[in-house]
């Protein structure tokens, strides 16, 4: 399996030419899967994400990751010990799950609303400089909804069969940096009906410093793009804390929608050799136009104070 580079990317044009080398290997998420009664199971090593990878692999740490068809299906497969959040303790855990594409995957390169785009570049001070590093800052981002099925083994637990819809994400370009972003908040639904969502606002000051983001995938594989939001970072948890609910509404293929979150858990987690970005994976009961729906919200802040403070302050927020 090769490889793939930044090479060639840019706002509007896909950095790949075929589904297969938008799937090749490059960063590996973090995992949370959950039991009901046992709540959020996490890798010993938790909150920090740095592992010792593969190569040519996304493996790292027990987990692996095996794209089976290109944009369509994958395996992830684990064994070995995981720590229940709520009470430390260790467990050996092992499963073999399969994951099933029911959306198209949205290329944030080329299905972005155009509006969206052109408001973020607007926003900035433009020169030649400036244009030099939204390109050279380029990142190709994709996402894509499906449905992970399969049986997970729990030490001391009966084995449960699971079937879970989620998102999964790629991104790849040639600089990776998490200290780039100053924040994100970005809200992922998956609703009763079928429809999938993605709505939120990314910052990062050294290319864009405010970009709205989204999409709704409706039942019949439709898409549209988010072409207005209300939803600004600097009213919602600007101080380091993300609020507990939140109610905004947006707009897409010429509707409007109105969203609810509720968040019911939230581990914490840091991205980085540094403990760069601070990340708040909060899962989520959500409500858009009156229909029910779960998923995630996950925020992220840079961290500014560094990684000793920011290990003082985990220590005291989980004792």
């Amino acid at each position: 399996m090769k490889q793939t580079t930044g090479q060639g990317a840019g706002y509007g044009m896909r950095s790949r030419t075929s589904p297969e080398d938008m799937d090749k290997v490059q960063i590996l998420p973090p995992d949370h899967p959950k039991f009901a009664d046992l709540g959020i199971l996490e890798m010993p090593n938790m909150p920090d994400t740095n592992l010792q990878g593969e190569e040519n692999k996304f493996a790292a740490g027990g987990l692996l990751l095996e794209p089976v068809e290109a944009m369509k299906t994958w395996r992830l497969s684990y064994q070995g010990k995981m720590r229940i959040k709520k009470d430390k303790k260790e467990v050996n855990v092992k499963f073999i799950l399969n994951w099933n594409n029911f959306t198209p995957f949205f290329d944030f390169d080329t299905d972005m609303h155009p509006a969206m785009m052109a408001d973020g570049i607007a926003r900035e001070k433009w020169s030649r400089e400036y244009f030099s590093t939204l390109q050279r800052q380029h990142q190709t981002h994709y996402e894509q909804f499906g449905i992970l099925t399969g049986n997970i083994e729990i030490e001391g637990y009966e084995t449960r069969r699971v079937e879970l819809r989620g998102v999964r994400d790629h991104s790849y370009g040639n600089i990776r940096d998490w200290k780039s972003l100053h924040r994100y908040g970005l809200q992922y639904i998956s609703l009763e009906d079928g429809s999938a969502i993605c709505v939120g606002a990314i910052s990062m000051p050294v290319a864009l410093s405010r970009l709205t983001v989204g999409y709704v995938f409706h039942p019949d594989g439709h898409m549209d793009a988010v072409s207005s939001s209300e939803f600004e970072l600097y009213d919602h948890g600007e101080d380091g804390r993300p609020p507990k609910s939140l109610r905004f509404k947006f707009s897409a293929g010429g509707k409007q929608y109105d969203m609810e979150c509720i968040v019911l858990d939230c581990p914490i987690f840091y991205m980085g050799e540094e403990w760069d970005a601070k990340i708040y994976e909060r899962f989520c009961q959500y409500q858009v136009n009156g229909l029910k729906g779960w998923g995630i919200s996950e925020w992220d802040y840079r961290n500014y104070v560094g990684k000793e403070a920011e290990q003082e302050w985990y220590a005291k927020h989980e004792a």
